[in-house]
């Protein structure tokens, strides 16, 4: 086989994995929201990744239930789909906790806060008619300015670890699905 048309035969079985994978991202993505991009411009290079690890994930996963696909590999699947659930479930709602306390709503845009106050922050949480404020307000009369209230540093801080789990829980989510996937299949017996 000659270089070339091995490109072609790889061209081909990625092409393959990435409908998989848009699949996956797709099913997953209608519940679970992308971090807010406010401090990176709108980029969207972060979900792009998130694509990525899913296609790798679900390549992974596929070359796994590939080879075993016999009837005393149910149990295992079982087993994969019953933790890879209860962890998908788990990452889900840690990622909506963190998204809730790390992020605010400003003019119907969740943006990103921070977990440390600067001094501005502090001597306007201090004030007794702005305790037990929700961060909603806070950024409100901030004018959408998070960055007088928290720290740039914790900010950002909070919006890489907000990333971190949304791109962890696709993986998981993916191994879930396909453990699922083979136990719909008709198992082969040797």
């Amino acid at each position: 086989m000659n270089l070339k048309s091995r490109f072609r035969e790889l061209q081909s079985e990625w092409s393959l994995l990435t409908q998989g994978a848009a699949w996956v991202f797709s099913t997953v993505a209608v519940f679970l929201l992308p971090p807010p991009a406010v401090l990176h411009g709108g980029d969207t290079s972060l979900v792009n990744f998130a694509k990525f690890v899913t296609a790798v994930a679900l390549g992974i996963c596929l070359f796994i239930a590939g080879r075993y696909r016999l009837a005393r590999a149910r149990k295992g699947w079982v087993a994969s789909a019953t933790v890879f659930l209860l962890l998908s479930m788990c990452g889900f709602f840690l990622y909506q906790h963190f998204r809730d306390k790390w992020t605010a709503n400003y003019l119907g845009d969740r943006i990103a806060i921070g977990d440390k106050l600067t001094e501005d922050g502090v001597n306007y949480l201090a004030l007794p008619k702005n305790r037990g404020m929700s961060p909603d307000t806070i950024v409100w009369n901030a004018t959408g300015n998070a960055g007088q209230i928290w720290t740039h540093d914790s900010i950002q801080s909070c919006w890489e670890r907000l990333s971190i789990l949304y791109v962890c829980l696709f993986p998981v989510v993916t191994a879930c699905m396909v453990s699922v996937l083979q136990l719909s299949r008709k198992a082969e017996s040797r």
